[in-house]
């Protein structure tokens, strides 16, 4: 059962038992839930203008903003999450159409799934170098069509930070890789040699490992897929790689020789290409066991390090 109260300080409020609440702070209402002594947020009671997450509600610290918390509040103008929030939950600000600006406190480890997607007036956010998770479209993506043009000293930024990535991705630390991407991503959207690291990041932790995930697979697949549609330098790849994750995703065989077509048309001398697809044409036709173990031994080949870092060197050289 909620509880309410009316308090503009939360020093003198008797610690409360885990359970629903309501309080008002500073003429905001806030319903929130207490977890072990600590407060996440469940609905914040302004929906317009700016907007500031307080420290702490009922004496209880605020550590997370929960799911949908915001979702849809399209009047809010800001965002400033206060010193302590750890984690920012699912589609916590989904959908505020008109949010210009989020500030994020160095707190703040987790940033989940769609938490400001939609949000289609965030020119920019700044990730701290706390967050060790940013969950999938977490932010909105901004077409380079709709990108201004930005200081040099963000291309310099930004190729810093690509750079440590991919020593991270050369390293195996996925998710640190994959965190810096989202860094520079958020510095300058609309970069295809982010879409491309995360690509390949994606695709090596979901398709190339022994332990393949298929969200990972499915990311690899909308990044390629992304990308053969806005960088006609690197189509050829482009669509390599889209086909690779099509096999590994859903053994979608004809998807797969479609891509793996499209990037010999561009590019007639890739011999892995033709590769891939005549072996994709053979399950077509009709699967055998020896046709999916010459498959699978094409896709342990491009498993070993010398060919991502040589994906590397000739997808994004200026890294």
């Amino acid at each position: 059962m909620e509880k309410e109260a009316e308090t503009n300080s939360c020093d003198s409020a008797e610690p409360k038992p885990d359970g629903q609440y309501k309080e008002t702070v500073d003429g905001v209402t806030w319903d929130y839930k207490v977890n072990d002594g600590q407060a996440i947020v469940l609905k914040g009671g302004k929906k317009t203008g700016n907007i500031v997450v307080p420290r702490a509600l009922g004496d209880h610290p605020v550590t997370g903003i929960g799911n949908d918390a915001f979702n849809g509040c399209r009047g809010l103008e800001s965002v400033t999450i206060g010193n302590g929030v750890t984690e920012i939950g699912d589609r916590a600000f989904c959908w505020c159409l008109n949010l210009k600006s989020v500030t994020i406190p160095d707190s703040v480890t987790s940033i989940g799934n769609g938490a400001f997607i939609g949000c289609g007036r965030l020119a920019s956010v700044t990730i701290p170098d706390s967050v060790t998770r940013i969950g999938d479209n977490a932010f909105p993506k901004i077409y380079e069509d709709k990108v201004e043009e930005k200081p040099a000293w963000v291309k310099e930024e930004v190729n810093r930070i690509l750079e440590e990535a991919r020593k991270n991705f050369e390293a195996k630390k996925y998710l640190n890789a994959l965190v810096l991407c989202h860094k520079a991503g958020t510095l300058d959207p609309g970069n295809l040699d982010v879409d491309w690291l995360e690509g390949l990041i994606h695709l090596e932790k979901g398709t190339l490992e022994t332990e393949w995930d298929t969200n990972d697979t499915i990311t690899a697949c909308k990044c390629f897929e992304y990308l053969a549609e806005r960088d006609p330098g690197r189509r050829a790849q482009a669509y390599f790689y889209h086909g690779i994750a099509i096999v590994r995703w859903g053994n979608n065989y004809r998807i797969a020789v479609e891509n793996f077509d499209k990037a010999l048309e561009l590019e007639p001398g890739n011999e892995l290409a033709a590769k891939f697809r005549d072996i994709c044409r053979k399950c077509m036709e009709g699967y055998t066991a020896e046709a999916q173990n010459d498959l699978n031994s094409l896709l342990n080949s491009i498993r070993a390090d010398y060919h991502i870092n040589l994906s590397l060197n000739q997808i994004l050289p200026s890294l």
